[in-house]
């Protein structure tokens, strides 16, 4: 599980599916990886359960949240907190 942040943008919130590598939001998050990139898109990624945990409690909204099936199985609490931010 990944989210990424921008606190000045809305957020989508149906889900899509990345089949590709070449997907446009699957090289934003590689370039995420390091300090320039997240300085140049003003983006944070973070990745885990805990962190999207401390996300929910702050009342923050992810801009993209990329996440498997089970993981959003194992989390319904959390996924419903996230989306309601």
């Amino acid at each position: 599980m990944c989210a990424t942040f921008r606190a000045s943008e809305p957020t989508r919130s149906d889900p899509v599916l990345i089949s590709s590598r070449r997907n446009p939001l699957v090289r934003q998050l590689r370039q995420l990886h390091t300090p320039a990139g997240r300085r140049e898109a003003g983006l944070l990624l973070i990745e885990g359960t805990h962190l999207a945990q401390e996300v929910a409690r702050l009342g923050l909204k992810p801009h993209h949240l990329l996440c498997s099936e089970a993981w959003q199985q194992r989390q319904p609490a959390l996924m419903k907190a996230l989306q309601a931010a």
